[in-house]
């Protein structure tokens, strides 16, 4: 069988780009060329710099060094197995993906690789993926349309959500973010307001919303960042995580933050 090419992480500030031969497809799986994949600047650079949780877990043989990242990609289906019905070869997918040139991918359950259409760059279609996280944030909303919304953390998750919510009508959006480029980027391109947390942000929610928000959006990673949206959120609000926090919430009042105030998170 072919060779292939993929990244490794063989331990903590290390990659390097390793060959491997590329397996042959089983009766339930499909071979796909990869054209690009996405990088995961939460759980891939977390591994990477040593933090993550799971790397000091015994039971965790997932997140361990050697570590091959990656899982979020796009490309086109080269073989499939015998039993795959619903891909073709020659079909352009998206799904959980590697950084490496080749892939084969389960798809027995039909619940990890889909369709794509030819005219989506590929570097937008490598991203799908992974807004499956602030995608959550939607379904879990008990409310959207109308609503104000606070997204603390406009990096890539962040921003998706911003359009995801945006999409679903909610308004009016406030991003969060410490990054004055961060902050400038998303009232260009998004057309939100935005807070500059290392200030009063409670007061610039204030100022520029008269009151506390409707649903209040986690996207940074920071552990710490709970308390400060449960700071913004309204009382009977809602609290959405969906940025993989890294660590335990000090100083965390429960009864108060979340029971009084009829908060779910």
């Amino acid at each position: 069988m072919a060779q292939g090419y993929r990244v490794v992480m063989p331990k903590e500030y290390s990659v390097e780009i390793q060959e491997f031969r590329i397996p042959d497809v089983g009766p339930d799986q499909v071979l796909v060329q990869t054209e690009a994949s996405g990088i995961s600047a939460g759980t891939e650079l977390a591994i990477y710099t040593g933090i993550h949780q799971w790397l000091k877990d015994p039971t965790n043989t997932w997140a361990k060094f050697p570590f091959v990242p990656g899982y979020s990609s796009v490309g086109r289906i080269i073989a499939v197995g015998k039993n795959v019905t619903r891909f073709r070869e020659g079909q352009r997918v998206f799904g959980p993906g590697r950084h490496e040139s080749h892939a084969v991918i389960d798809v027995h359950a039909e619940t990890e690789l889909f369709p794509i259409a030819d005219h989506v760059p590929a570097p937008q279609a490598a991203m799908l993926s992974l807004a499956r996280f602030p995608f959550t944030a939607l379904v879990q909303s008990q409310r959207i349309l109308g609503q104000a919304v606070v997204i603390l953390g406009m990096g890539m998750i962040g921003q998706i959500a911003t359009r995801l919510f945006a999409a679903s009508g909610a308004y009016p959006i406030i991003g969060v973010d410490s990054f004055a480029q961060r902050r400038k980027w998303a009232e260009q391109v998004y057309g939100v307001r935005t807070i500059d947390p290392t200030g009063d942000a409670p007061a610039q929610l204030q100022a520029l919303l008269g009151r506390k928000a409707d649903i209040v959006v986690d996207a940074t990673g920071v552990p710490a960042a709970l308390q400060d949206a449960l700071k913004l959120v309204a009382d009977g609000g809602q609290v959405v995580l969906v940025g993989s926090p890294r660590g335990i919430i000090q100083n965390f009042d429960s009864y108060w933050d979340l029971h009084g105030r009829s908060v779910p998170v």
